[in-house]
């Protein structure tokens, strides 16, 4: 009987973990390592087969220069050649990143919820005063894998 009740809380174990298998995060490209000055904008992706909760990551690089500002703002629409506006979450704030004055190279996240997003989304990068390094992805699981 022993031996029975291992075996079944064995399987029951292998069935969760496949099952958790199905929520792997997975990194979709949204504005690809850059130099940027003034503002600019990425190209358009598809997260129509991603779900659930998510992070919006940006890297900026370095910058020595006390007045520097930098954005970055994540938009969507229902088309590719749509009309973008920013993402925003329930308290109406716009889902962004910013970093300001002279600073080592940083990560800022924010959290996002995909339900909120139509089907495609770009990022406009925008910075002042100096010229550094951009990217940004989406870290979100796939709706089925």
């Amino acid at each position: 009987m022993k031996k029975l009740l291992t075996l079944v809380a064995l399987i029951a174990l292998c069935g969760m973990v496949r099952a958790n298998d199905a929520n792997q995060m997975k990194y979709v490209q949204v504005f690809a390592n850059q130099t940027c000055t003034g503002a600019t904008t990425g190209t358009v992706v598809d997260v129509s087969a991603y779900k659930g909760n998510a992070a919006f990551a940006v890297a900026n690089g370095a910058s020595t220069v006390t007045n520097y500002t930098a954005s970055v703002v994540l938009q969507h629409a229902t088309a590719t050649n749509g009309t973008f506006t920013a993402v925003t979450n329930l308290a109406g704030t716009a889902v962004a990143v910013a970093k300001s004055g002279a600073s080592a190279a940083a990560v800022g996240t924010v959290p996002i919820d995909l339900a909120r997003l139509h089907k495609y989304v770009r990022v406009v990068a925008t910075q002042a005063n100096d010229t550094n390094e951009v990217a940004a992805v989406i870290i979100a699981p796939m709706k089925a894998e």
